[in-house]
């Protein structure tokens, strides 16, 4: 099989597989073993057949540029589909590094590695922080996966893998590892009141770990609507949060529900009860909502009503 990747802090292993028959012998036939694959000469035959383009696997900005091109367009909500996010992406990051190329532009070879691609893979190597908690997972992860999506008209399976312990990598599929954040982090009531005890900060990094979820909704379908509904049930619904985030940094809660309405707006999340919807545009005002015998349910992160 065939590996290509991408430079980047924070980036994922990107490994685009294209499979090849194996040579016809006589006798009994036997399957392609992966070492087979490997073999430097089946590796180099492989790009002579493929052009000069053929030899490049490593793909990255441009030399002096840093990042995958995402951020721009989520932050400033200058995108319109996940087909401009994808092309944003692969104009980004098609620059070939490695023998012979020094950041190299090379746009069709990037595009010819992601349309093998059976998978995209991210490895994260440290328990310090998570795939909510900084930007550079959306836009390097949820980016490839757009990307392979756009040019292969259909999803691939993405992978989060856990490698904190060598000895016992822990391989998750995106949706798992989002749902398994927002449960144990995003809505843990003791996460909540420790970065309350932050202030102006901790409401920020309140603010930014919605940014993030929103954006791998963006990027990928691997956020849910009772996601979003737990969320907005543990910053908004909840009035001690809420009135934490409005009087330590209100931008933040403006924020907050610009994001969630955004989301609503672009079909990503469908809120399950019109309370929710007043306390958004309530939140988006700087407003404390005034719903009499408003509902008090609760989102589940694991989707449970």
């Amino acid at each position: 099989r065939r590996r290509a990747g991408r430079t980047g802090g924070g980036e994922p292993d990107r490994r685009p597989h294209g499979r090849r028959a194996p040579r016809p012998h006589r006798g009994r036939a036997r399957p392609l073993r992966r070492r087979d694959a490997l073999r430097p000469s089946r590796v180099r035959l492989g790009a002579r057949r493929e052009g000069p383009e053929g030899q490049f696997r490593v793909f990255g900005s441009k030399p002096g540029a840093y990042g995958a091109g995402l951020q721009a367009l989520i932050d400033e909500r200058i995108w319109n589909d996940t087909a401009d996010l994808a092309e944003a992406w692969l104009t980004w990051g098609s620059y070939a590094y490695g023998k012979g190329a020094e950041g190299l532009p090379a746009r069709s070879a990037l595009e010819t590695r992601l349309g093998q691609a059976e998978a995209v893979v991210q490895n994260q190597d440290n328990r310090e922080h998570d795939l909510l908690d900084s930007d550079d997972y959306y836009q390097f992860e949820g980016g490839a996966a757009a990307a392979v999506a756009h040019l292969q008209g259909r999803t691939r399976p993405v992978y989060h893998n856990d490698h904190s312990r060598p000895e016992r990598p822990v391989i998750r599929t995106l949706d798992e590892e989002i749902a398994r954040v927002v449960r144990s982090r995003v809505v843990n009531p003791k996460w909540i009141a420790g970065v309350k005890r932050h202030g102006y900060k901790g409401a920020f990094e309140i603010a930014a770990t919605v940014d993030y979820l929103f954006a791998f909704a963006a990027t990928t379908g691997s956020v849910r609507g009772h996601h979003f509904d737990a969320v907005e049930a543990a910053f908004l619904a909840d009035e001690a949060t809420r009135d934490f985030i409005a009087q330590a940094n209100p931008a933040a809660l403006r924020e907050i529900a610009d994001r969630l309405d955004e989301a609503i707006a672009r079909g990503l999340w469908q809120p399950r009860s019109n309370s929710a919807r007043a306390r958004i545009a309530a939140a988006a005002r700087g407003r404390a909502p005034a719903l009499a015998g408003a509902d008090q349910e609760g989102g589940d992160p694991d989707g449970g009503e």
